[in-house]
């Protein structure tokens, strides 16, 4: 009992040490990064402003947004007006006698650029926004968006028609020549899943694949019109990040964790042939063909068991840190607490296996032996 719970306690370590060892967090810089906003005319963002206690970003960003916007809809303005006047501490941006924004040098160490070279982008970015925003409005502008518009919802319509369509002929196709295939999931005599019920899943999945192509045309639908009008492009652009962002997310982190999962490939790979390349050592030696000084053949495969057993668990050790979300706090508690589970759980167990092997190690019996029970 008590070689069991050494056992037991020697697996949990390896647990908690493979914990332990586990990929940290990166450490980033504990310093604050500067308040900021983006100035955004239309979805497009122009640049970024810093803030204070008194005036935070956010409301700066808003009340420069609607002073560019003010100036962009005063056709006496001109964007080649849009210039920079040096100040004691500030470089301000003026369009006429309007005044758009004051560039500081906390709005330089935004872009890591000089004070002067900061004011010149910005002035030249708002000139392009107030361009931009005339030509947006255009009566021209207007009837192209509507005209596109118009073309999208036919295109949609046509391939909302067509997939509903293809959806039902699919479904039409699968009853007509599958459905006397489906039967029941059965073990031995036992009905697991009945044939009605693999069928009724099976239709849930096509009602289901039908509902998301549906909404993915409607949503690609509201998108492409909202962004062809300039007031509502930046509706559009958030429409477009709700999905966007989740997918390049997940693709970063796939990529990310190529290298850890080819390493674990191999590492596989290597084990599996280690472990056979010592199947057939330990079989050939139960079989005589390689013997071993003072060691008994019968020896051969218990000892294999064994050894495969400490090289799986060595193999465990190995990959931990390379399993997705290993350096998480949850995924190393859950390991301590299986290491727990197994030391305080599997005591009996160990004690029946180490029995079976003290008893096959100090040849208590030997094969032929005949063993006389009542």
């Amino acid at each position: 009992m008590l070689l069991s719970k050494l056992i037991a306690l020697v697996v949990s370590l390896l647990l908690l040490a493979a914990a332990a060892e586990a990929e940290e967090p990166s450490l980033v810089d504990a310093q604050p990064a500067p308040d900021s906003a983006p100035v955004t005319i239309d979805g497009v963002e122009l640049f970024r402003v810093s803030g204070s206690a008194s005036l935070p970003s956010a409301e700066r960003a808003r009340n420069v947004s609607e002073r560019i916007i003010a100036a962009a809809h005063d056709s006496g303005i001109a964007p080649a007006a849009v210039t920079t006047q040096p100040r004691e501490s500030r470089i301000d941006i003026v369009a006429g006698n309007r005044h758009l924004v004051a560039v500081v040098a906390t709005d330089a160490s935004l872009e890591g650029v000089s004070l002067a070279d900061a004011a010149l982008l910005r002035a030249m970015r708002i000139r392009e926004a107030m361009t931009r925003y005339r030509a947006d409005r255009s009566t021209d502008s207007i009837a192209k968006a509507l005209l596109s518009t118009t073309i999208g919802l036919g295109i949609a319509a046509l391939l909302l028609l067509g997939g509903i369509r293809g959806f039902r002929l699919a479904f039409d196709t699968l009853e007509r020549r599958y459905r006397s295939r489906v039967h029941s999931l059965t073990i031995q005599s036992f009905e697991v899943v009945r044939a009605d019920s693999i069928w009724r899943g099976m239709k849930s999945v096509l009602g289901t694949l039908r509902i998301l192509f549906v909404v993915a045309i409607v949503y690609a639908l509201c998108a492409f019109a909202l962004r062809e009008f300039p007031s509502t492009r930046g509706l559009a652009n958030q429409l477009v990040q709700f999905v966007v962002e989740p997918l390049q997310v997940m693709g970063m982190a796939v990529l990310r964790y190529l290298p850890k999962l080819a390493f674990l490939v191999v590492l596989v790979i290597v084990i599996r042939y280690v472990l056979k390349l010592l199947g057939l050592f330990f079989d050939a030696v139960h079989a005589g063909r390689v013997p071993l000084r003072s060691f008994d053949a019968e020896w051969a495969r218990p000892t294999y068991q064994i050894v495969r057993i400490l090289i799986v668990l060595l193999a465990l050790v190995i990959a931990y840190p390379y399993l997705p979300g290993s350096g998480s706090a949850a995924f190393q508690g859950l390991s301590i607490f299986a290491g727990l589970m197994l030391s305080l759980g599997a005591s009996s167990a160990m004690a029946s296996i180490i029995a079976g092997y003290t008893v096959t190690y100090r040849r208590a019996f030997r094969v032929g032996d005949r063993i006389t029970v009542g």
